[in-house]
């Protein structure tokens, strides 16, 4: 569904005459666009798990029973339904445009494929580290059965608020730095590779081909 959406929306954004009149309609771009992000916001928030945690979630839940089959990614389905929303709302809306457009965003967007990359380990390594230190508690002894065994001590306790407040903006600064390395160097290298196995692939395939059996070529002619 979003592939198709996409195209759809692609195809509104080159076609004039849906230009023109949006644009000849002030109502339009004042008024649809925050309605269409605000049930956005609100549809793509639906939780993964525990649903029924929140009266707006669970009236999301119910209405899903009545749009979906049994046993569908529901969390999915509203993710995307609520994406549609918000991308019709940019759509519509100058301003937002702009907004989107600026370059500190588009410098965000620029390297976020690299973040999505090296999120996760700078997450369980650098961050883990700043709020909860480096040393695992000790074991300690604990009665199971009338027997005294070694069990896991006391979980990890981070420093506490003021923790937080230091390393949390810290990591984010240190990820999108690494991140920024990341595309300016990482990523040409992989395109650089990519390309030359794609030529000595192409270059191999078309050697297989414009050879025949025994080495002949398939244009040569076979002798007299």
């Amino acid at each position: 569904m979003q592939f198709f959406f996409g195209m759809f929306l692609s195809d509104l954004s080159n076609h004039q005459p849906t230009l023109d009149y949006i644009n000849a309609r002030i109502w339009i771009r004042r008024f649809l666009p925050p309605l269409l992000m605000f049930i956005g916001l609100w549809i793509a928030s639906y939780p993964e798990d525990h649903a029924d945690w929140a009266n707006w979630s669970q009236q999301l839940k119910d209405m899903s029973t009545y749009i979906l089959l049994m046993k569908q990614d529901t969390a999915r389905f509203y993710t995307g339904l609520g994406m549609d929303f918000i991308c019709v709302a940019i759509f519509l809306s100058p301003t937002l445009k702009d907004v989107l457009s600026s370059k500190y965003l588009l410098w965000l967007g620029k390297n976020s494929f690299a973040v999505y990359l090296i999120h996760g380990t700078l997450i369980r390594t650098i961050l883990t580290w700043c709020m909860y230190g480096m040393s695992i508690p000790a074991k300690v002894e604990k009665e199971v059965d009338g027997k005294m065994t070694l069990v896991n001590g006391p979980g990890l306790k981070h420093g506490g608020y003021v923790y937080m407040t230091v390393f949390i903006p810290l990591f984010f600064v240190l990820l999108y730095f690494l991140a920024n390395l990341w595309t300016m160097h990482v990523d040409p290298l992989c395109a650089r590779w990519t390309a030359a196995f794609e030529r000595a692939t192409l270059n191999e395939s078309e050697k297989t081909t414009s050879s025949g059996p025994a080495g002949h070529g398939l244009l040569s002619q076979p002798p007299a």
